[in-house]
């Protein structure tokens, strides 16, 4: 979707930024919350995640992988499933040279490995992971292609909509603040 048309829907836009140029930019542009100092993300995907960070000094959070699995998302149902089905463990890190990348484990993420362990030149290897993601994403290929998603994955167990999700993780953080004033309270 295209960033005009997700304003036009009322749609809230983050972008990524690092440093004050480019968020100056985004600001310009019309991106939505540059002006809040820390919104961190990875491994968040749930309230205590939220709760965590806030903790930490951000003041918002960022989630891929828990709204990649909602009934909203353009991902494949097979996808969904997959990062569902995912236990301990399912999602590996792969150097890709010019980057690090967080994928779900499967046939796709053991081929590359060989791939790079066997010395394979850079340009074969792009040519293996061109198309990939797109492959798993929209057509299906959950088991062969490549499923970007980060360790949160294995927490993920089921597809709601995004709506139900934030009102869950809000019910949450209300019940366990209240627990963790309790417990402070206690130290007083």
């Amino acid at each position: 979707m295209h960033f005009t048309s997700l304003k036009d829907a009322g749609t809230k836009v983050l972008h990524a930024i690092s440093t004050a140029t480019p968020a100056r930019n985004a600001e310009k542009i019309g991106v939505d919350a540059v002006k809040i100092q820390v919104i961190t993300g990875g491994g968040i995907g749930d309230a205590r995640g939220v709760m965590a960070a806030i903790a930490l000094g951000a003041d918002g959070v960022y989630m891929g992988t828990r709204f990649m699995v909602t009934k909203e998302s353009e991902s494949h149902s097979r996808v969904k499933e997959m990062v569902v089905n995912g236990e301990e463990a399912c999602t590996v890190t792969l150097d890709k040279g010019f980057m690090q990348a967080r994928d779900l484990r499967n046939s796709y993420t053991e081929k590359f490995t060989k791939m790079i362990q066997a010395g394979t030149s850079a340009e074969e290897m792009m040519k293996f992971v061109t198309g990939m993601q797109y492959r798993a994403q929209h057509l299906g290929e959950a088991e062969d292609a490549e499923v970007c998603c980060g360790q949160v994955a294995a927490l993920i167990e089921n597809v709601k909509s995004a709506q139900e999700i934030v009102e869950d993780m809000a019910k949450e953080m209300s019940a366990r603040f209240k627990d963790l004033k309790e417990k402070i309270d206690q130290f007083l």
